[in-house]
C-alpha cells in the first residue's frame, strides 16, 4: 500500500506510507512537512492512496492558523474486506 502527498502542479511533497499493509482500517496523519522534514505552506494538496490494482486521488486543504496545524487524518479503508 502507498499513501503519497502531492502539491497541485503533481510533484511528490511526501510519502506516508509505502509498506504492506493487512487488511482493515488505517489512520495516517500527516504533520504538514515535506519528505525532507520542511514545512510546507497551507494550501490545496493532492493524497493518492494504491493498493494493487486500486487507485484513488482526493484533494484536501492544508490550513496553518497561528503556527498550528490542522492535523489531516487520511481514513484508509481497504478494498481487501470488499
Amino acid at each position: 500500500m502507498n499513501v503519497t502527498v502531492y502539491d497541485m502542479l503533481g510533484r511528490e511533497v511526501k510519502t506516508l506510507i509505502n509498506q504492506t499493509q493487512d487488511a482493515g482500517y488505517r489512520s495516517v496523519i500527516w504533520d504538514a512537512t515535506n519528505n525532507q522534514g520542511q514545512p510546507v505552506s497551507s494550501g490545496v494538496y493532492l493524497y493518492s492512496i494504491e493498493a494493487g490494482e486500486f487507485r484513488k486521488t482526493k484533494k484536501m486543504i492544508l490550513l496553518k492558523i497561528l503556527k498550528l496545524y490542522f492535523v489531516i487524518l487520511l481514513r484508509i479503508v481497504s478494498i481487501f474486506n470488499d
